[in-house]
């Protein structure tokens, strides 16, 4: 069954969202344990969201740094697609470029995964 809090204010303008929601279910939890039997089951609490989120000075620089690096990316690499445009590449060529991005690939995929499964067996 879940619950909504009968005393839910919103989040404070001087907390973080994250701050908030671990205030909100700490209380949320202590209540349940408080008022529960000792056979009883928990019951999962859920609180209703603020209906926007408000970035920080740090976020908008964060955003403002990794759209640079992706605008930079892009710009060079369409630099270097447009002067090395007439040079032949052979078949060996072709072959390497295939080869590399397969293990580019492979590697990356293997990485991810070995990420969940210490995930999920720590």
């Amino acid at each position: 069954m879940i619950a909504l809090d009968q005393n839910y204010e919103g989040p404070k303008s001087n907390i973080s969202f994250v701050d908030f929601l671990h205030r909100q279910v700490a209380r949320g939890l202590a209540a349940d344990f408080a008022n529960r039997e000792p056979n009883q089951i928990p019951r999962i609490r859920s609180y209703p969201c603020p209906s926007a989120f408000v970035m920080k000075v740090g976020d908008w620089i964060i955003l403002a740094v990794s759209l640079g690096m992706l605008s930079a990316t892009i710009w060079i690499a369409y630099d270097i697609w447009k002067t090395t445009a007439d040079v032949p590449i052979s078949e060996n060529g072709y072959i390497a470029l295939g080869v590399g991005a397969a293990l580019s690939l492979s590697v990356g995929c293997g990485l991810m995964a070995l990420l969940f499964y210490r995930r999920r067996h720590e």
